[in-house]
């Protein structure tokens, strides 16, 4: 056999679960940024396909063709591998039902962890009855990990009894388990999480990759003035989906109380960008809470930003903020473009962000948090504690590991 014939014997396709652009979340521009170094390589455009939610409208992506989820057979085949990113969002509930679905006939099928906790979202569609899934399903996932306590856990969470952050601290990942032969995490922690809270004799393969690159390094001319730093302020930015584990209302609180303290020609320079979606104003208000504090002239609400900007607004920052809780076993698209571009960045002390550089960590319970968020502010800067970004870590990245799978 020659060694071309031995190639394609071994050769692989591949098969994408996840959104895409336009749909507006980070996971989308992150699949986006590993299909695009995907297509620098050798992988022929016919060996890859993406597979999205029936209501995206079917294109190409760098030339790999994307198709709906009703398009692709339920089926694991031979010579196939089925990578399935998942996440606690809505526009992943397609993915977590195709992986349900999925079976495994001599093919290969492979999960991506980008949240740990899979509570939040699967309550959600069973409750909603959406993609298929219902309570019994979701009582099967829990009492997989809790016994007889499963059904009990659905029941006081729903009426209340059971405080917010169980939702972020139970992984409820049990169906990825059973289903996967591979599970790729973007941190030890996620990986830790999943083994050491599920009571299984057997898991599957572990692998704990590196986060693509997603930040531009060339500054954005195009840059809308909307979004320029004036001459001679301080940017802090904070970035991502606008929630409460990603604690924008207590940074606005501490910038007040900074900004207080400060004369005022170094009040007027400061200033706080947040840019993400909001939520509706009655579940979470960092607008409301800026105006109510008088200094709704300060923080900037961006909102969403096209994925073509977004790079050119986090470049205009001088220092970011990338704090979590109670959530946090995720990867974090925010704290790698913060090293790419060598900005300091401070960070929650909690889970998996203890395995990122930080130039100042920030306390997880409520006075501390507070307190030093108050003196970041009051300091007006955060000295990077090395001027050298991490760079490689040894671990390959989601793209190497996929065109390892499709025979590369």
């Amino acid at each position: 056999m020659t060694p071309r014939a031995t190639a394609i014997s071994q050769s692989r396709h591949i098969y994408l679960y996840s959104p895409i652009p336009p749909e507006k979340t980070g996971t989308a521009d992150y699949l986006e940024t590993v299909v695009a170094e995907i297509a620098l390589g050798l992988l022929p455009r016919d060996q890859l396909t993406i597979v999205v939610d029936d209501s995206i409208s079917p294109r190409d992506l760098f030339g790999f063709r994307v198709v709906g989820l009703s398009l692709v057979e339920r089926v694991a085949k031979p010579n196939e591998t089925h990578v399935f990113f998942l996440a606690s969002n809505p526009f992943h509930a397609y993915v977590y039902a195709a992986l349900r679905d999925i079976a495994g006939r001599g093919g290969k099928i492979v999960s991506v962890i980008h949240d740990t906790a899979a509570f939040i979202i699967l309550n959600d569609i069973c409750a909603r009855q959406a993609n298929g899934f219902d309570d019994e399903q979701f009582r099967q996932t829990l009492s997989e990990q809790f016994g007889d306590s499963g059904q009990d856990i659905i029941d006081q969470r729903r009426r209340g009894a059971l405080s917010y952050h169980f939702e972020y601290w139970l992984h409820c990942q049990s169906h990825t388990l059973r289903q996967s032969d591979e599970i790729w995490t973007h941190n030890a922690f996620s990986a830790l999480k999943l083994i050491l809270e599920s009571p299984r004799d057997r898991f599957p393969r572990f692998i704990v990759s590196r986060h693509p690159s997603q930040a531009q390094t060339e500054p954005d001319a195009e840059l809308p003035a909307l979004y320029r730093k004036a001459p001679g302020k301080v940017r802090f930015g904070m970035f991502g989906w606008v929630s409460a584990p990603k604690r924008v209302i207590p940074a606005i609180q501490a910038f007040a109380m900074a900004l207080q303290t400060l004369p005022a020609s170094v009040r007027e320079r400061q200033e706080l960008v947040v840019v993400g979606h909001l939520p509706p104003s009655r579940d979470y208000d960092p607008v409301g809470r800026a105006r109510a504090l008088g200094i709704a002239d300060r923080v900037q609400f961006f909102d969403y930003v096209e994925s073509r900007h977004f790079d050119g607004l986090f470049q205009t920052c001088d220092a970011i903020l990338n704090l979590r809780y109670p959530s946090c076993g995720e990867a974090s698209g925010t704290w790698e473009r913060a090293d790419n571009l060598g900005l300091p960045v401070a960070t929650s002390a909690y889970q998996s962000f203890h395995e990122m550089r930080s130039d100042v960590t920030i306390p997880i319970d409520r006075a501390g948090e507070i307190g030093a968020l108050f003196d970041l502010f009051r300091s007006g800067a955060i000295a990077r504690r090395s001027t050298a970004s991490r760079g490689s870590d040894g671990r390959m990245g989601i793209a190497g590991l996929i065109e390892r799978e499709a025979g590369l």
